[in-house]
């Protein structure tokens, strides 16, 4: 076992400089602090992400239970609940009316993607 822990030691590390706090005062100063620090090292790689999918609207429940209409007279909070589902289903023909001004800005269904989106059952 003595011989193992011997055996384990590793060197030190060599010690960092210590740094200044440097707090920026403005988002110029900000940006310049960010490219300082990339400058620093110019063989490291910087990670550029990905572009983000597009937003698509949640597809409605294939069945509805409880159908309400606007007055809602159960109560104060069923007049939310409603109002709730109303925007989610204006925001749903918005979504689906922007794709097809989108399909039909690229001369029609040129892209299967657009196509299988649009002619999706919400």
């Amino acid at each position: 076992m003595a011989s193992s822990a011997a055996s384990a030691v590793r060197p030190p590390r060599p010690k960092k400089e210590p740094q200044a706090l440097i707090i920026p005062k403005n988002a110029a100063e900000e940006q310049k602090l960010k490219l300082e620090r990339l400058m620093k090292n110019p063989d490291k790689t910087v990670p550029i992400p990905e572009k983000m999918s597009e937003w698509a609207p949640r597809p409605p429940p294939e069945f509805v239970r409880d159908v309400m209409g606007s007055s809602a007279g159960a109560g104060s909070g069923e007049f939310h609940v409603y109002r709730h589902l109303r925007r989610r289903e204006y925001q749903r023909q918005d979504y689906m009316d922007a794709m097809a001004e989108k399909v039909s800005e690229q001369g029609g269904w040129l892209n299967p993607w657009v196509q299988t989106m649009c002619t999706y059952n919400f």
